[in-house]
């Protein structure tokens, strides 16, 4: 195998398929996820904005910006989580075949693949107050 490969080339390709279509979900499932983590993250700022004049604030400062610091540090392990949930999870649509790939965690994962000429019927379903926008 080249040490250079293509982009559209994916693990368990059958030689002489050609990737038609790599999809992921819409970028807007991050948006609540991102939103609560814009939420987590201010938090520090408005305890600091409350407790700035306090008495033993001065005392107690450089702890409170190092436990901000590790608090913010796994909002950007969250942040990192989420954007690899949401690349790794995707449907590969080649001549030959679909495949769905989903990831569930670091090391947990799954590939369901069936043949395009089996295919008969697709179906979809929206839920919720976004979707019937």
């Amino acid at each position: 195998m080249p040490i250079f490969t293509s982009a559209n080339s994916f693990r368990s390709q059958l030689l002489g398929e050609t990737t038609l279509l790599v999809t992921r979900r819409h970028w807007i499932v991050l948006m609540p996820a991102l939103a609560w983590l814009i939420i987590f993250g201010s938090a520090p700022l408005l305890i600091y904005w409350f407790f700035r004049f306090s008495i033993w604030y001065a005392q107690y400062a450089d702890l409170f910006w190092f436990l901000s610091l590790l608090f913010w540090s796994f909002l950007v392990d969250l942040l990192f989580y989420n954007l690899m949930l949401f690349l790794l999870n995707t449907v590969v649509i080649t001549n030959l075949r679909v495949i769905h790939n989903q990831q569930y965690g670091f090391f947990n994962y799954t590939a369901s693949e069936f043949d395009r000429d089996k295919v008969q019927d697709a179906s979809v379903k929206i839920q919720g107050f976004l979707a019937n926008l």
